[in-house]
């Protein structure tokens, strides 16, 4: 199968048996460390129609679970509150084979508890100017911001990566102190309090922790899926500001890469991706940031705009928060299919 780059109208509602997904998938682990006896869990859907591509899906967080990305952004089935499966007209596994699987250990199904993760200190940067040019903010908090940028950058070359957190999450929460109560991961709602991640998704942790869904996956009936695990999270904390920035052009000499934003995005938001994928130095970083910026219309509505020259493409995203797939599933699987045929 070829392995893809780095990644990202009506419903047709189909009820299917309550507490079953219908068999036309694969689960299990990877064993991926002995010594640890680490096991990655993964799910695999295969393509609805003839298809050599492979999707493969990593949820962040760190530590919050694919099954989330497969069950409410862009898999074949989402849950309906009495449990009961749906079909998703837009599952990206009509184009492409999709395997998700949870990482890093600790996280989802995968067990037990061996980390790593990376940030870039552009995001970080770019949540003031965000918040700013959305009317989040004003301009005298915009610049507070930026001066917490700036002590963020330099905890970060001190190596103390605990106060390194600290001083760079004050950005955050000096921005959700002066905004109120939006939602980071779509600016146009407001995060409701009874939800800490925003979104209600006990419909899909109901489903997963039902006991023959589990014996169904081939998961150990002890096992408790979670959402998001804080221990992935907090162990890995020394890695967080390790930018992986210098391992991309090597990436950009083999593979094909997409990068994607929804625009509504607060954390990750398509600023501080378009400055870091402007910052790398690679064969064709001048060409890439030179290169026209394409508008994507689909029913003669503008869905998005899209910039690309050899094997780097971003793509942003209209109506679209964190959750992309989610907001708007036909411009992200229209988006897959661009990518996957060579148009971006």
């Amino acid at each position: 199968m070829k392995f893809l780059g780095t990644l990202i109208s009506l419903f047709l509602i189909l009820s299917v048996s309550f507490g079953q997904i219908p068999n036309n998938f694969e689960s299990g682990f990877f064993l991926t460390n002995e010594t640890t006896d680490a096991n990655l869990f993964f799910l695999f859907y295969p393509a609805q129609t003839q298809s050599n591509n492979l999707l493969i899906f990593l949820s962040g967080g760190p530590g919050c679970s694919s099954e989330l990305a497969a069950f409410f952004e862009n898999g074949p089935y989402f849950v309906n509150p009495n449990l009961t499966l749906y079909s998703n007209p837009y599952s990206w596994n009509t184009v492409a084979n999709v395997l998700y699987i949870d990482s890093p250990v600790g996280t989802g199904f995968s067990y037990p508890l061996v980390m790593l993760w990376s940030t870039h200190t552009s995001q970080y940067g770019s949540l003031g100017l965000y918040a700013y040019t959305h009317s989040l903010i004003d301009y005298e908090q915009y610049i507070e911001t930026q001066g917490l940028y700036e002590s963020c950058k330099a905890a970060i070359k001190s190596g103390d990566y605990n106060m390194t957190s600290t001083i760079c999450n004050q950005i955050m929460s000096v921005i959700q102190e002066y905004a109120g109560d939006f939602n980071p991961y779509d600016v146009t709602k407001t995060c409701p309090p009874s939800e800490p991640l925003c979104y209600d998704f006990t419909p899909v942790s109901n489903f997963l922790n039902q006991a023959s869904v589990k014996q169904q996956l081939g998961v150990s009936s002890s096992s408790e899926w979670n959402l998001c695990n804080t221990t992935p999270y907090n162990e890995i904390i020394h890695d967080w500001f390790n930018s992986p920035i210098g391992y991309i052009p090597t990436l950009l000499e083999n593979y094909k890469v997409l990068v994607y934003s929804g625009i509504n995005g607060w954390i990750c938001n398509f600023i501080g991706s378009e400055q870091w994928m402007g910052q790398l130095d690679w064969t064709y970083s001048s060409q890439y940031n030179n290169a026209p910026r394409h508008i994507v219309y689909i029913d003669q509505q503008i869905s998005g705009y899209y910039q690309s020259f050899d094997n780097l493409a971003f793509f942003s995203i209209n109506g679209a928060g964190h959750m992309a797939p989610h907001d708007q599933p036909a411009t992200t699987l229209e988006m897959v299919k661009m990518f996957l045929n060579g148009t971006i």
